[in-house]
């Protein structure tokens, strides 16, 4: 999954990659992994230890004013969409949006 991430970085130079998705055979959507939870951990954990379960999703047919309320009451970057099924299609980030909070910003380190 990372080398995924390294590999699809200089196509996607300004997408700030903070999570993973965690989704069954079916594709249905069962958890978040923080990226940062990934790096830390210890690969002889499971997913399903590291993962946050039953995660805040939007659906696909989600009408934009309710989309932009949830980014200004949640400091979110982005947002899994899931169809009827619960089914990941994508993520919605927060820039597509266009909710109010300023994204952070890289600092050069």
């Amino acid at each position: 999954m990372l080398r995924g991430i390294g590999a699809e970085a200089d196509e996607d130079s300004d997408l700030e990659v903070q999570y993973a998705y965690a989704i069954d055979r079916e594709g249905v959507l069962t958890g978040v992994l923080p990226v940062l939870d990934l790096v830390r951990t210890s690969w002889k954990r499971k997913v399903r230890e590291v993962m946050i379960s039953k995660p805040l999703s939007v659906r696909v047919d989600t009408p934009l004013q309710d989309l932009r309320r949830i980014f200004d009451e949640k400091a979110f970057l982005g947002l899994p969409v899931v169809d009827e099924a619960g089914r990941m299609c994508g993520v919605l980030s927060r820039g597509r949006c266009g909710g109010r909070r300023a994204r952070s910003r890289r600092m050069p380190f």
